[in-house]
């Protein structure tokens, strides 16, 4: 008693209903062969003739598997002769059940979009939970341009990593992935997805003013900053003393804030980081103190102009 072709790794419901056979035998010429299939609670019996040194194929029907299910089938064949010989036993697995679509999942860091540090992380751009055993193709597209990984399902979550060939085939934008899992006998579940943005650009440098410490009124206790940086980025200002403000970007680009006085002078520094995490390189701007000290009185020198 025999496994039929392709079934060695389970039998799926096309090769279990084949006219190959699951099972194929070889028993004495006019032997009364009896092959039991058993899910330990259900059984299928199928009977067949021997034909001698020729090996006979054993089909299970749609309704057999449907009664079988899916799991360890435990297949026994007895050939009943004159002698009252019985034919030795073996096991397979019918397997007509697709895995689970896998679960993909962004990683928590590129919500916002994915910087090239954070896709080429060993902390995966995705991580994808598949069955145990299968082999799973996780899919990246841009719409034109593919990317695919292959990974062997372990039932927890693990790490997709990108490369950076990968980012320059799929350039910035909008990613779909997918992920297929196949299992050991061929089955091949649906596809589990997730997308992302690819952002690997950093910002255009923000323009930083030259800046005096009074407010709108002149009165010498706050320092407003404005200028201009990509719209919607987070804008970060640091004085030469340490103290630092931040600020969001309008959606033209435009941006202020005001801050408490700074007992300092010279230059202050202007940088701005996009949702995905990239930042600009910093611009510098001055900083310079109104002076406040008191005007001195005029003096007035008598002429003579005889």
């Amino acid at each position: 008693l025999t496994l039929g072709t392709g079934v060695s790794n389970g039998a799926t419901a096309a090769e279990a209903t084949a006219a190959g056979g699951v099972v194929s035998l070889t028993a004495e010429t006019g032997a009364t062969v009896v092959v039991v299939f058993t899910n330990s609670v259900n059984i299928v019996t199928k009977t067949v003739t021997g034909a001698g040194s020729t090996p006979v194929a054993v089909q299970l029907t749609s309704g057999d598997l449907t009664t079988l299910g899916n799991g360890t089938i435990n297949i026994s064949a007895s050939a009943t002769d004159a002698a009252g010989n019985t034919g030795p036993a073996a096991v397979v697995t019918v397997d007509g059940q697709a895995p689970v679509a896998p679960t993909v999942t962004q990683s928590a860091s590129v919500s916002g979009g994915a910087t090239a540090a954070e896709a080429t992380a060993t902390t995966g751009v995705v991580s994808v939970t598949a069955e145990a055993g299968s082999t799973t193709v996780v899919t990246f597209t841009n719409g034109t341009q593919t990317v695919t990984k292959t990974v062997t399902g372990t039932g927890a979550a693990q790490a997709v990593q990108l490369t950076s060939a990968d980012l320059a085939t799929l350039g910035d934008g909008p990613i779909s992935v997918s992920a297929k899992a196949t299992d050991a006998a061929g089955n091949t579940s649906t596809a589990g997805t997730t997308n992302f943005t690819l952002d690997t650009a950093a910002p255009n440098q923000p323009t930083a003013k030259h800046v005096v410490n009074l407010d709108a009124d002149f009165n010498v206790n706050s320092v407003t900053v404005s200028g201009t940086a990509e719209a919607n980025s987070t804008v970060s200002i640091v004085f030469n003393n340490g103290t630092t403000g931040t600020v969001t970007a309008d959606a033209d680009g435009s941006y202020s804030v005001t801050l408490p006085y700074q007992d300092v002078t010279g230059t202050y520094t202007v940088t701005a980081t996009d949702a995905a995490g990239n930042a600009s390189v910093p611009s510098q701007g001055d900083l310079a103190q109104r002076d406040t000290g008191a005007v001195t009185d005029p003096v007035i020198y008598a002429v003579d102009l005889n």
